[in-house]
């Protein structure tokens, strides 16, 4: 019987292929992996049956030697090794679809890698487009936090001179020498994390 974790591929993210046929190719893998994991089960299952209808059949068998009875005939082991030989038909069929649909999905993303290696830069590159324009809102909004909080520790403290404003710090986030990280040390990492590369140099 195929072994399903050898059949077993990463799956891309929610929402991240618009290529139809790799879709459907993945939509095709995943329902017969769907089956083909229900069958093993199935097939475990009926093979554990087996074993108790076997071990109640000798015991059944033992019971009526000692009392000086015929056999009373292997019925049950009978009705479990058909369901069994039944189930595991089915989980064979259906782990052999599954290899056969992982490899036809293997071969199509093979064919397809260029286009689909685009089609993702792409998008990498609109999500950072997104992650700079939330990342400019955000510092936007903490400067305006920083002001509101030095006029309100302003007006608190009139005529003294006002304390100075701690960096807002992220609770929870440490750096390796425990200090705390504040949020324009995130918003700096946001940005960087938000910035196209650089382009990798000319061959020499």
């Amino acid at each position: 019987m195929i072994r399903l974790a050898a059949l077993q591929v990463p799956m891309p993210p929610t929402d991240a292929l618009e290529d139809e046929q790799v879709l459907e190719a993945l939509a095709a893998y995943t329902r017969l992996f769907a089956q083909a994991s229900e069958a093993q089960h199935a097939a475990d299952a009926a093979d554990r049956k087996v074993k108790a209808a076997r071990e109640s059949d000798v015991e059944g068998y033992a019971r009526a030697l000692r009392a000086g009875r015929k056999d009373p005939g292997p019925s049950g082991v009978e009705k479990a090794q058909a369901e069994l030989e039944k189930v595991r038909r089915h989980a064979e069929a259906a782990g052999r679809a599954t290899s056969t649909a992982r490899d036809e999905l293997e071969a199509l993303v093979g064919e397809r890698r260029t286009e689909l290696a685009a089609t993702a830069e792409g998008q990498v590159a609109e999500a950072r487009v997104g992650l700079r324009e939330a990342v400019d809102i955000l510092a936007a909004a903490h400067a305006g936090l920083g002001e509101a909080l030095s006029a309100a520790a302003w007006v608190q403290g009139f005529p003294d001179k006002a304390k100075g404003i701690a960096p807002s710090q992220l609770v929870g986030m440490t750096a390796p020498n425990r200090e705390p990280y504040n949020v324009d040390a995130a918003i700096v990492a946001l940005r960087e994390l938000a910035a196209d590369p650089e382009p990798a140099p000319a061959a020499a």
